[in-house]
């Protein structure tokens, strides 16, 4: 019965998706449209390559997201949000590694509003010295909450054992405290002549509208743009560990943290279905694998999961579970032998991970602004907005051989761990 649910609602996603517009403006800026039944309304998002990979100064990329909203070469902040509230546009921001995001949600008959808007923010933001000085102070009060926090910290931890202190993907999204500090206005302003230019924006809209009249109305707001200079990119590509590492921290914390983290390509790698997967298997769910060793079988942790970050050339999966400080190793050795069990996977085993996986993909597009997303992303990374209805079909046609092929290239004593215990 869950597949043939599942089933269905990937053939309306699809058919959804058949209504669609992709249109490439001469300045480069790329826009997809689909259309959606949602109750006169409508999703859009913005994303822009960039993202914290690129900065100088950790968290330089979301202190220039929180101020590009505040106020426009052409409009005030006030007037900013006279025109959200007037036309029930909802904005939100998102930073990545891998870009910078914007999300608007609206009802269709504000589409025109919201994309004159989108321009301003994206192209004039004002980046006025006292909002900067105002939101980096707060910011810094943040970033200190974070940062105190075991899990984050003992995660940022894990990140730095595997791509080095010094890598972007290593960093706080938002940055720490002295990053913060040493920030200046000049560096927020070089990132946005930079990156934020017309071929470097990929824009998506889902939900009550026509696609070919949607595509012109951006041609005609966002056309006007000048091409801006070319915008080059380097992400980091996959590297094994030379020896497995492990670390040991100790932090105020209710109870001990143990991480492990496997570096593996990114998502724009032929293997990601695959890893995928194995991501479904070993940690989602309380039919994971590690749910079934740690919580069920020993019942030492009932805070445990994995992640499988979306990240471009090169990523890693991590493993964690919360467990009492005494039985550490215990939680060590059962997740060490649960990765080692791969190899003996029945069929049956897979075919009810695909079906979980797909059905998480699935549910996860039911609102338009995940698909609005979703879309954008994988035609910013170069998959394409297809892939959003690919990749199912992808993971169905994963094979046992396939997964024991992925484990055997990169899960074999290629692993960091970091514990943070609690300070006596």
């Amino acid at each position: 019965m869950k597949r043939f649910f599942y089933l269905l609602l990937l053939i309306f996603l699809t058919s959804a998706h058949s209504q669609t517009n992709k249109n490439k403006l001469a300045n480069g800026l790329t826009v997809v449209v689909s259309h959606r039944e949602s109750k006169e309304l409508v999703s859009i998002v913005a994303i822009i390559r960039g993202g914290s990979g690129v900065e100088e100064t950790p968290g330089a990329g979301s202190l220039l997201l929180r101020l590009m909203p505040l106020g426009t070469k052409q409009r005030t902040k006030d007037e900013i949000a006279q025109i959200l509230e007037d036309n029930l546009i909802d904005l939100q921001i998102q930073i990545n590694p891998n870009y910078w995001a914007f999300f608007l949600s609206c009802p269709s008959t504000s589409l025109e509003r919201a994309l004159f808007l989108l321009k301003e923010i994206l192209f004039s933001p004002l980046l006025d010295e006292y909002e900067f000085e105002r939101e980096k102070k707060r910011a810094i009060l943040e970033a200190e909450e974070t940062s105190a926090q075991p899990f984050i910290c003992a995660y940022a931890r894990l990140r730095e054992s595997i791509y080095g202190s010094d890598h972007p993907y290593a960093r706080l999204l938002n940055g720490t405290k002295e990053s913060l500090e040493k920030l200046d206005l000049g560096e927020l302003r070089s990132l946005h002549l930079v990156y934020f230019q017309p071929q470097n924006v990929f824009l998506a809209i889902v939900g009550d509208v026509e696609p070919i009249n949607a595509s012109k109305l951006v041609s005609d707001i966002f056309g006007v743009l000048p091409r801006g200079e070319s915008v080059s990119f380097h992400y980091p590509s996959y590297r094994s560990l030379v020896h497995p590492q492990a670390d040991v921290i100790q932090r105020p914390a209710p109870f001990a943290y143990l991480l492990i983290g496997i570096p593996l390509p990114g998502i724009n790698h032929p293997d990601y279905p695959v890893l995928e997967l194995i991501n479904t298997l070993v940690g989602k769910g309380t039919s994971s694998m590690l749910a079934k060793a740690l919580r069920w079988r020993l019942g030492i942790s009932y805070e445990l999961g994995s992640l499988y970050p979306p990240l471009l050339g090169k990523s890693h999966l991590l493993l964690w579970s919360a467990v009492d400080p005494l039985r550490v190793e215990e939680a060590r050795e059962a997740i060490i032998n649960e990765l080692s069990s791969l190899d003996k996977m029945e069929e049956k085993e897979l075919e009810k991970a695909k079906d979980k996986l797909i059905g998480d993909y699935l549910l996860s597009l039911s609102p338009i602004k995940e698909q609005a997303f979703k879309m954008a992303f994988f035609e910013a990374i170069g998959l394409g907005y297809h892939y959003i209805d690919e990749f199912p079909q992808l993971v169905k046609g994963v094979t046992i051989r396939d997964v024991k092929k992925a484990v055997g290239r990169y899960f074999k004593g290629n692993a960091s761990l970091v514990l943070l215990i609690p300070s006596p």
